[in-house]
């Protein structure tokens, strides 16, 4: 019977998950243990976490565990890929995975570059289902570097979708080629991919054994460049998140903005204010307690010759010789 009801429970587990994250490496500082689901849309606070950042929603999951906050992750990669549940091909010991339930997992990813970017720091997102074309809003930092003449003629294929997916690949390879040499080194970077025209063709095998080995080239140079301080990670998810993340693109992406001006927002404060505000409150508490501390111990001080009122006060008398 219990046999039966864990069978049943593995099912239900796997039925209802939306996708998975799995840790390929991460620095000694940062440990992922056990195997609680998480929460698609607390993924951007593990990552954030992962980098020393605040996390701004509470969650009850355990899988990280900070062993030394003074040196969180220089830097955190993920790779998503799209169309698959798992992808067990990558082999590293240090993977461990997490089930992800729900289907916001883009989206927080977004969050998480918005973030980034707000604290002035270097954040690449890649959609590579775009093919060369996004390539070249990262140009001043990433330079030029798409396949030469020769790479992308052998990538030529009669099918479209495995011409696309070939053209994924080879901007993941030029990626870790160019990624020791950037300056400044980016300290997040999540890298789109999609496999789901390939997954009713004969070619999803040699797809993913071909993406595995990029994955696993990205992550010995990510190793190399953050000096074992990265944390890299793939991201699997379903059709319906990433349908989801592209209807919210296209409402977001309107001709006539909405002026800020005209918002009733709220005002916007740092993630250093609450402190800030906590240093100055409790300094200021134990100041003004300090404070009555000493005028009362001073106003019952008996002003007899041996204290400093006393002494201080007196004026001495001249003594005729």
């Amino acid at each position: 019977m219990l046999k039966t009801l864990l069978i049943i429970s593995t099912l239900y587990v796997a039925a209802h998950a939306a996708g998975r994250l799995q840790i390929l490496q991460s620095p000694k500082s940062l440990s992922f243990k056990g195997n609680d689901r998480l929460e698609s849309e607390s993924l951007a606070d593990v990552l954030a976490a992962s980098l020393g950042f605040s996390v701004t929603h509470p969650s009850e999951w355990k899988g990280l565990y900070i062993n030394d906050p003074f040196n969180p992750a220089t830097g955190v990669i993920a790779v998503v890929v799209d169309g698959v549940n798992s992808f067990d091909h990558v082999n590293s010991a240090k993977t461990h995975s997490f089930d992800l339930v729900g289907s916001g997992a883009q989206e927080s990813l977004d969050s998480l570059v918005f973030r980034v970017q707000e604290h002035n720091a270097e954040a690449i997102d890649l959609d590579l289902t775009q093919g060369f074309d996004v390539l070249d809003q990262y140009a001043p930092l990433l330079g030029d570097i798409k396949p030469t003449q020769e790479k992308i003629v052998s990538l030529k294929s009669s099918n479209a979708d495995e011409k696309l997916y070939k053209e994924q690949i080879a901007i993941i390879d030029a990626f870790t080629a160019k990624l020791e040499s950037l300056k400044p080194l980016p300290i997040f970077v999540t890298i789109r991919l999609s496999l789901t025209p390939l997954t009713r063709s004969a070619a999803i095998t040699d797809a993913q054994k071909q993406l595995a080995t990029s994955i696993e080239g990205l992550s010995a140079a990510a190793q190399k460049a953050y000096n074992d301080g990265a944390v890299v990670a793939v991201v699997t998810v379903k059709d319906d998140d990433v349908n989801a993340r592209q209807k919210r693109n296209v409402r977001v992406t309107r001709s006539d903005p909405i002026p800020v001006d005209t918002l009733n927002l709220a005002l916007s404060y740092s993630e250093d204010y609450p402190v800030i505000f906590n240093i100055i409150l409790w300094f200021s508490v134990v100041l003004t307690f300090s404070l009555l501390a000493i005028s009362y111990t001073i106003g019952y001080m008996d002003p007899g010759r041996d204290s400093i009122i006393y002494r201080m006060t007196s004026t001495r008398m001249k003594k005729d010789n």
